[in-house]
């Protein structure tokens, strides 16, 4: 198909991005970018194309397509794929490498490094002598509608290239807002502050508005979270006390205010951010808990709590985690009460994840585990600590 040289303006950067567009052999179209970036660059750079991102892999014809692109000659094409540990690979859009259908046999792992991102070379995808920082050749795919955020229940506003995460303010199921945008993700939770004797600075008379810029004028270390706290109305618009913070939620003592809203940033939650094919946004912790530490580690952020499964596709992502081999295990919050039901976290029954919950010996003391590719209170998980990943639902969907 003939190639069509043109020049795009991305809406959150006034700068061109230069390239062409075609058609893959997956009937997928893509923009190939002139220029060679190292893989962070190259993920701004498909992302300030609207409707655009790195390549991602989810069909065996996006897997072949990619893989016979190049001659196996640095600079590699690069895929928005990412080596967290020796056996979790996770996609850009957050989902897992084993949830997209691709095979062991089509992946190549070989040098340990946490880190590596995956290129295509001899016609698989390696991770082999790559760094994140060398520079790649990039293709920008163009997002499928159905692979888009832009579901039933989620209201999304693009102003100036923010992006806000909500749902309808009449679901009361959102646990939290999130607003991502090129340079800032942050969270907002409603009706909590802290106390301003912990504040770093305490800025009376600002609106909303001041009162997160003047969080981000100072860099992430100085400002972790910021609280405003309505005091009067002028005019359209709030006017308040503007609190700034240097820790984040899960050091700070937050306090109930109908009057507050508590913003925090991303990036002062310590684990590492990813949305999955439940259209639930996960945290993965940065350490190994016992199952009490990490419901209050987890609970300790506003919005998330300690992974809970409650739909087929919570199910197979969580059931997932497991590898043949691991030492120590994914933990899901589900206990068994006295009555021989099996009750979630949130206090109810497992009945929608009915025949998915194994219990072998029946001790009440058991807590459950991904184990086997399934929910299993097996002996194993008797031994700690484990691995955590908390849940939030900035879309206000059932969960």
């Amino acid at each position: 198909m003939k190639r069509i040289d043109i020049f795009l303006i991305g809406y959150q950067v006034s700068r061109s991005v230069k390239g062409s567009y075609a058609f893959g052999a997956d009937n997928l179209l893509y923009f190939e970018m002139v220029y060679r970036y190292n893989y962070r660059e190259a993920k701004k750079r498909c992302e300030r194309i609207p409707g655009h991102r790195l390549i991602i892999i989810k069909s065996q014809e996006t897997y072949d397509y990619f893989t016979s692109l190049g001659d196996n000659t640095s600079p590699f094409w690069v895929a928005d794929l990412q080596k967290i540990n020796e056996s979790y690979f996770l996609w850009g859009d957050g989902t897992t490498y084993q949830e997209s259908g691709l095979g062991p046999s089509q992946i190549v792992s070989d040098d340990g490094a946490s880190g590596n991102v995956f290129v295509s070379l001899n016609s698989k995808l390696d991770d082999k002598d790559t760094s994140a920082e060398d520079p790649f050749r990039v293709l920008a795919m163009k997002k499928p509608p159905e692979n888009r955020l832009l579901l039933r229940t989620l209201v999304i506003l693009v102003i100036n290239g923010v992006l806000t995460y909500g749902a309808p303010p009449v679901d009361s199921k959102q646990s939290v807002t999130y607003i991502e945008s090129f340079r800032r993700q942050y969270f907002i939770a409603p009706k909590l502050t802290f106390d301003p004797s912990n504040a770093t600075h305490v800025l009376p008379g600002l609106s909303r508005c001041d009162c997160q810029t003047s969080c981000f004028a100072r860099s992430p270390k100085d400002c972790q979270a910021w609280s405003f706290v309505r005091t009067s109305r002028q005019g359209p618009q709030d006017v308040g006390e503007c609190r700034l913070i240097d820790s984040g939620p899960e050091t700070t003592d937050l306090l109930p205010d109908e009057n507050a809203l508590y913003y925090f940033r991303k990036s002062s939650v310590l684990g590492t951010y990813s949305w999955h094919g439940d259209r639930l946004l996960y945290v993965l912790l940065d350490d190994t808990y016992y199952i009490d530490p990490a419901k209050e580690r987890c609970n300790r952020i506003p919005g998330h709590r300690l992974i809970i499964v409650k739909s087929r596709e919570t199910y197979n992502f969580f059931a997932s985690l497991w590898k043949s081999g691991d030492k120590s295990y994914w933990l899901t919050d589900l206990r068994k009460t006295s009555s021989g039901r099996f009750e979630w976290g949130d206090g109810s029954d497992s009945s929608v994840t009915q025949g998915l919950v194994y219990a072998n010996d029946g001790e009440l003391s058991d807590i459950f585990i991904s184990y086997a590719q399934r929910i299993d209170d097996a002996s194993d998980a008797r031994n700690g600590p484990f691995k955590i990943l908390c849940q939030a639902n900035p879309l206000g969907i059932d969960w």
